[in-house]
């Protein structure tokens, strides 16, 4: 089956019960959020039973398929609540491999195992993009950006990042930042430093 099919299958399903009226922007976090819940039911069979129980047992293999099963399902709702189509899926899927390919994966050894920022002060005007910010929160960096116009870099950052409450806006560079980016030049380093390909 392809993908379009099982979009279809959950479209169907939704129209049948009533619940397409709630296929809305608005609602695609509940929908992700019980996607989560399915998977920490996969989770706990594994916790429970191991690998092996679902290697070897046949009614241990059936439960844990079918809460990845479940999981699935909330994605694909999730999807059409977005309006996100199997050939929009299939192209980023597609693209991501494709990068995927050509990565080294250093990000991650940079980031967890090397990585001597863990405080960073950064001018306004050299925003990191959005993939830089994920790799800074998710290795816990202490990021500072002096700007002069607070509440327009404020719409900015929240716009970039997923946890904009771990930035701190401020009028003036605070004194001991591990890395300071005030030039492109800066920016540059900084996403060498953290594995960033452009």
């Amino acid at each position: 089956m392809e993908l379009s099919a099982f979009l279809k299958m959950q479209h169907d399903l939704a129209v049948e019960k009533g619940w397409i009226g709630g296929r809305t922007p608005e609602n695609g976090p509940f929908s992700l959020l019980w996607s989560m819940d399915e998977l920490g039911e996969a989770i706990s069979i594994i916790k429970k039973k191991g690998s092996d129980g679902i290697m070897e047992n046949p009614a241990v293999r059936e439960h844990f398929v079918e809460e990845v099963a479940d999981h699935l399902m909330y994605i694909f709702d999730m999807m059409e609540c977005y309006g996100i189509t199997a050939d929009e899926f299939t192209d980023v899927y597609v693209k991501k491999f494709e990068r995927n390919l050509g990565r080294s994966w250093s990000e991650n050894e940079r980031m967890y195992e090397n990585a001597a920022v863990k405080t960073l002060s950064v001018d306004a005007g050299f925003l990191p993009d959005e993939r830089l910010w994920e790799l800074l929160i998710r290795a816990g960096v202490k990021v500072s950006v002096v700007t002069d116009e607070p509440e327009k870099t404020g719409k900015i950052i929240n716009s970039l990042v997923n946890d904009s409450a771990k930035v701190v806006l401020t009028d003036a560079f605070p004194p001991h930042a591990d890395f300071t980016v005030d030039s492109a030049e800066s920016l540059g380093k900084l996403r060498e430093l953290f594995g960033e390909e452009e």
